[in-house]
C-alpha cells in the first residue's frame, strides 16, 4: 500500500453498525482517522453523513438480493479529502450484503461482498 492507517475512532455511535435497516433519516457523525501521509501519521477529524437512498436490487454470484442502499459522505478538511462509501443492507436483519469503502486518500475504494450470511 502507498500508505497505512493505525486507528479509526468514532466520537459517536457508528450508524452503519447499529441497525442501519431501521434508519429512515440522514445521520451525522464524526470520527478520527489516524493515517500515514508522506511518511508521517496524521490524526484526521472526519465528518460523516449517512443517507438512506431507497431500495436497490443487487446481484452477488448470480443471486439477486433486495437491499436498502445507504450512501455515507465523508470529509477530512485538514487534507482536503472527500469520499463516499456505499452500503447495500438487508431490509429485514441489517446484514451488509455489499459495500464500497474508502480507507486511505492514496488508495482506491475497496469493494466487499458477503457471499453467505453468518450462521
Amino acid at each position: 500500500l502507498p500508505s497505512d492507517h493505525r486507528n479509526i475512532t468514532s466520537t459517536t455511535d457508528d450508524p452503519i453498525g447499529r441497525d442501519p435497516h431501521r434508519t429512515q433519516v440522514s445521520i451525522d457523525t464524526r470520527f478520527t482517522y489516524e493515517v500515514e501521509i508522506d511518511g508521517a501519521y496524521e490524526v484526521l477529524d472526519v465528518r460523516s453523513r449517512l443517507e438512506p437512498k431507497g431500495e436497490e436490487e443487487i446481484t452477488i454470484s448470480g443471486l439477486k438480493f433486495n437491499t436498502l442502499l445507504f450512501v455515507e459522505r465523508c470529509e477530512a478538511e485538514k487534507i482536503g479529502w472527500s469520499f463516499r462509501n456505499k452500503y447495500w443492507v438487508d431490509p429485514y436483519d441489517g446484514l451488509i450484503w455489499k459495500s464500497i469503502q474508502h480507507f486511505n486518500p492514496h488508495f482506491p475504494a475497496v469493494s466487499m461482498e458477503t457471499l453467505k450470511p453468518p450462521a
